[in-house]
């Protein structure tokens, strides 16, 4: 049953590493015919897509962080303060 969850979860990861090589190929070839100046607007939207992505990823961070603080903040939790890692 495990060896079975191993493949299903390498499978999708797979299928999802092809898919993103397909559309990265497709994005290419849409954008490599174009002149300069409409390939640079191509890759501005990719980098505001990218930065606007960024932005949500640590809004959301931020949130989960400061509600996890008031779990975490609790005088049974103390003991985790001081714990070595090797």
């Amino acid at each position: 049953m495990i060896a079975k969850d191993y493949v299903t979860i390498l499978t999708v990861a797979l299928l999802r590493f092809k898919m993103h090589a397909n559309i990265a190929q497709i994005i290419y070839e849409k954008v490599s015919p174009m002149p300069e100046m409409l390939a640079q607007e191509v890759l501005d939207f990719a980098d505001f897509v990218a930065q606007k992505h960024q932005h949500s990823l640590k809004e959301v961070q931020t949130a989960q962080l400061s509600s996890l603080e008031k779990i975490w903040s609790g005088k049974d939790d103390d003991i985790w303060n001081n714990l070595q890692t090797y």
